[in-house]
């Protein structure tokens, strides 16, 4: 019966002397069943190697820490791995199931009761590290294993020949020690390597004393960077951690200032460590560190905007009211917006619950088209047709300029037509009233009247200020049919036919002769597209007939109103664009 460590390895055959060398576990009741069944499944206690424990690890994938150590301590004794070889081995290409194994040697380690490791050992543990699992909790980990007559040679050939893999180590160990402080402040190194850990140390201390990292940083760090070495790259990154974390618990100047000065030749791997740090803080940031990431956030491709648009948008709608007026717009025009709003975005969703912190910069930003404007439109619309905001918080002597902007801005007829008639229902001066009336049915109806007819038709029914407005509209409709049915405005079907087959025979000939002039036209063999309603399929069964199957073919549609006189006249959509620009209000 396995009910503990001791239990198993007797059952593994394994010399009772075992017991001793290592602590004592018990299983849980589901621990101990799913031992058993993996002793009578994969027959341990006969062959047991690591390829069995990688076999066995890759059908059953939800062995707990405790299982897993008890294995690994199995191989072990059964086999010639020490910890070191199995910490070099890799038992899934998955990094995460990788670095989750290498978690669960640690453990094993520590389940011995006396370890000694040796300066080589630690070497080649930090070597992996460095090169394969890239976590400096393993750093961490490892240093508990070392004790103070080893971390004195470690010390002494880190002095004389330092290298970044034992960085973490290094600092791990003296932080344990109480000795992490007086050791930065005593630094003097310049070199590339002494530097790097110089900056890898303040960023840890700076977990718990920002102070004294702040401190460092501004006295020794600024002047030791070297902006143009070898391996810049990994220096900057690490070096933009740094003074990222220390920004966001004091909006330093001389912290920001020397962020602008990095941050123009960054990758895009840095910037979004960046961004993961500084929204794994989950707090408000200040106006100076909201400047600096957003110089940095700029300079992202459009596919890492994408991927990163979720914490981006979420350390941004934290900000204090009057920085987030700053940002919001110019945040948005990078993330982009979307109408269907979720959870994801965030920036979005606090202007919905508050509209109005927004709402005077952003009819000023849209009214006078200043920088972001289009994003500043696509925002009013979300929040007109949502039902956050109405037209009675517009200024009347804004409205024609406003509609001019989205009508001219924004191809949504919905949107268009629907904030057109209420404007118009909302206005009390008279002349800005018959401005509105002369637009609407001027512009708006020319590029969406079955559309605004309809809607106006359904309004009329319950609001009298629509009768004179539906009466016009229905004699433009009237006028319309009938040029539709006059004759000399419409070509006969004889007519048409013919263009469209000169217009197919202009194209087949052109084609041809593109064909000809082409370097692939020998190249490849020719296949016809063929179109129909029908497509047919042959296939030889079994007893060698031939079957003939035909299918009809899907059809899929959309169908939405789209600006006609925009589409069909350029000059009148350049027209309309340059009356807005100079600011007029007339036509």
């Amino acid at each position: 019966m396995i009910c503990d460590r001791v239990s198993f390895f007797k059952k593994v055959n394994l010399p009772n002397e075992i017991d001793s060398k290592y602590k004592n576990v018990g299983f849980s009741e589901d621990e101990a069943t799913k031992l058993g069944e993996l002793l009578k499944t994969y027959k341990l206690e006969e062959h047991f190697n690591f390829a069995s424990l990688k076999y066995i690890c890759d059908l059953e994938i939800y062995l707990t820490d405790n299982i897993m150590v008890t294995l690994i301590l199995y191989l072990v004794e059964k086999s010639d791995y020490t910890f070191l070889k199995l910490f070099n081995e890799k038992l899934s290409e998955d990094i995460f199931a990788g670095n989750q194994f290498k978690k669960q040697i640690f453990l094993s380690m520590e389940q011995m009761e006396a370890l000694q490791l040796t300066l080589e050992d630690i070497s080649v543990y930090c070597q992996t590290i460095f090169e394969e699992a890239n976590d400096i909790n393993f750093y961490q980990k490892l240093s508990k294993f070392v004790n103070d007559k080893l971390f004195e040679d470690i010390r002494r050939e880190f002095d004389s020949n330092p290298k970044r893999e034992m960085n973490y180590l290094i600092i791990f160990g003296l932080q344990e020690r109480n000795a992490l402080y007086d050791f930065v402040e005593e630094f003097q190194g310049d070199s590339f390597e002494e530097t790097l850990f110089l900056i890898q140390a303040c960023f840890e201390i700076s977990k718990t004393d920002k102070k004294f990292s702040h401190r460092i940083s501004r006295d020794k760090l600024i002047s030791k960077v070297d902006r143009n070495c070898k391996e810049r790259d990994l220096l900057m990154g690490n070096y933009l951690n740094l003074l990222f974390i220390l920004l966001l618990e004091n909006d330093d100047e001389v912290i920001a200032e020397e962020i602008n000065k990095i941050s123009e030749e960054i990758r895009e791997s840095n910037i979004e460590s960046v961004i993961y740090l500084v929204y794994s803080k989950n707090g408000i940031i200040g106006n100076e560190c909201a400047k600096c990431l957003y110089s940095i956030i700029t300079q992202l491709s459009e596919k890492q905007i994408k991927k990163l648009k979720y914490p981006i948008s979420h350390i941004y709608s934290l900000l204090e009211d009057s920085i987030f007026v700053e940002f919001c717009m110019p945040i948005i025009s990078i993330i982009g917006i979307d109408e269907s709003v979720d959870e994801s975005d965030l920036i979005l969703s606090r202007i919905e619950d508050n509209p109005k912190i927004i709402l005077e910069n952003l009819l000023q930003t849209t009214l006078e088209m200043n920088t972001h404007f289009d994003v500043g439109i696509k925002v009013i619309k979300l929040l007109y047709k949502k039902k956050k905001i109405s037209s009675e918080i517009f200024d009347e002597y804004s409205f024609l300029r406003l509609l001019r902007i989205c009508h001219r801005f924004e191809i949504d007829a919905d949107f268009i037509c629907n904030i057109s008639i209420d404007l118009f229902l909302n206005v009390s001066d008279e002349s800005i009233k018959k401005e509105l009336y002369d637009y609407i049915l001027s512009s708006i109806y020319d590029n969406y009247f079955y559309l605004l007819q309809e809607k106006v038709k359904y309004l009329a029914k319950d609001e009298p200020k629509l009768n004179e407005f539906n009466l016009e509209l229905i004699k433009r409709n009237e006028l319309h049919e009938k040029s539709r049915e006059n004759l000399d405005f419409k070509p006969s079907e004889k007519n048409m036919n013919i263009y469209y087959e000169k217009e197919a025979e202009r194209n087949r000939k052109i084609n041809e002769e593109a064909e000809k002039q082409s370097v692939f036209y020998n190249l490849f063999s020719r296949q016809t597209i063929l179109y129909g309603n029908k497509v047919q399929n042959k296939h030889i069964d079994d007893a060698g007939n031939l079957n003939l199957q035909v299918n009809e073919m899907k059809e899929m549609s959309h169908v939405m109103p789209v600006p006609v006189r925009f589409l069909n006249d350029p000059f009148f959509y350049k027209t309309e664009a340059a009356i807005i620009l100079e600011g007029k209000l007339h036509d």
